[in-house]
């Protein structure tokens, strides 16, 4: 028995001390089969988790493996979110480029992405736009493709498969099915070109150089009447005004972009340099923030810690508390576009506790607790970057070319 005790490498003795007693080498968790490895990883919480994904890329794709298999913690959005920005910052996703069956698009300057549903809006060579519509997949296809009187300059989806698309005045309203699309809604006339579209709830907000926004409604009983054509210019049912909104004493300062915040607010940037929060139930503007020293140029509301991202060029990227309007921080080192160039747009996204900015690099990611750097930057070797729109682990961009580029973690 002794023997054998002193072959298996412990001490037996009771009166050994305790520096002297010495086990057998520890195993190395990543020389396991996978199957001992995912019964190891399912008791550990994600701290213990970032420490073993430092051990080697099997041991990360395992890990991920086995906490997206567990319903229970894949359930709580925190969880989610805590582990999308662990991926974005050590590079464990993919990347492709959409295929371009029409070279004559140009510049990207309008992007939307709901789920699985991807649509961008860009100008053609023939001073005409278009509006793609892609499902996004294992197989990625092109639903469809909408040429415009104009440029397209701002594009939304809606979950139920309404897609919004402006260009130049006039805003249409698409009911997507699975092989047709119907111009149910239109909207024209309007006093500025529209530079911003974004789904309150069932509710469609515009916001136009003219300095006003507008709540339309309609679109769900406009599902009975005749559909207008795939070209743009249909003449479905027209959208009804609810109101329209502007800030105090008549300034028609213009605005340049626009997000959904909730069902009932919304928030925009313009000329005036300042950040307005609106309510639509109230009609009007209930807080603005001030600070950035340049016009605004992109809004995005970052829901999982109650802020609103905003930035100006060519530098200033700012974050705001929504209830009490304070700055809470100022994230600096990021070139939103490089200085000088002519018509120079940026763009933001938000997913969960990450933060995606164009920069002139291409994508720069930022994680919404630790802002002091970056989280990771994505590359985009086509060409400037135009516009982002980010979802569930998914990071797409439109450049100025005409190409868009995906970047995708690791799905369930």
């Amino acid at each position: 028995m002794a023997d054998s005790d002193a072959e298996s490498g412990w001490a037996t003795s009771p009166s050994a001390s305790p520096d002297r007693i010495r086990g057998p080498a520890p195993t190395r968790l990543d020389t396991l089969p996978d199957e001992l490895i995912a019964l190891v990883l399912l008791s550990c919480d994600l701290t213990a988790l970032r420490t073993v994904n430092a051990v080697s890329s099997r041991m990360r794709l395992l890990a991920r493996r086995t906490l997206q298999a567990e319903d229970e913690w894949w359930a709580s959005s925190a969880n989610r979110n805590e582990l999308r920005a662990a991926m974005w910052s050590e590079g464990s996703y993919t990347v492709r480029e959409l295929p371009r069956a029409d070279k004559a698009d140009r510049a990207i300057r309008a992007i939307s992405l709901r789920g699985d549903r991807l649509a961008w809006g860009c100008g053609l060579s023939n001073r005409k736009g278009v509006m793609h519509l892609w499902e996004l997949g294992a197989a990625d296809r092109e639903v469809l493709s909408l040429e415009h009187t104009w440029p397209v300059t701002s594009v939304a989806l809606r979950d139920d498969g309404f897609v919004a698309t402006a260009c130049f005045r006039h805003v249409h309203v698409w009911s997507v099915g699975t092989e047709a699309c119907d111009c149910r809604s239109g909207i024209g006339g309007n006093t500025g070109t529209v530079t911003g579209l974004a789904w309150a709830g069932e509710h469609l907000v515009s916001s136009a150089m003219d300095g006003s926004l507008c709540v339309w409604d309609g679109v769900e009983r406009s599902q009975q009447a005749d559909g207008g054509g795939d070209d743009g210019d249909g003449d479905g049912a027209e959208l009804e005004r609810l109101l329209r909104m502007g800030l105090p004493g008549g300034l028609r300062a213009p605005v340049y972009s626009l997000a959904a915040v909730d069902s009932d607010a919304v928030a925009s940037g313009g000329s005036d340099r300042t950040v307005s929060l609106w309510s639509l139930s109230r009609g009007q503007c209930r807080q603005q923030f001030v600070g950035h020293r340049g016009a605004v140029q992109a809004v995005v509301a970052c829901d999982e810690l109650g802020l609103i991202a905003s930035a100006s060029l060519p530098r200033s990227l700012r974050l705001w508390d929504r209830r009490s309007g304070a700055c809470t921080a100022q994230l600096t080192g990021c070139m939103l576009r490089p200085e000088g160039e002519d018509d120079s747009t940026c763009s933001l996204a938000c997913d969960g506790l990450v933060l995606a900015s164009t920069c002139s690099e291409g994508v720069r990611l930022w994680d919404l607790r630790h802002v002091k750097r970056a989280l990771a930057d994505l590359a985009d070797e086509s060409d400037q970057v135009g516009a982002i729109a980010a979802s569930g682990g998914r990071l797409c961009a439109g450049s100025d070319i005409g190409a868009v580029r995906v970047w995708e973690q690791l799905r369930r």
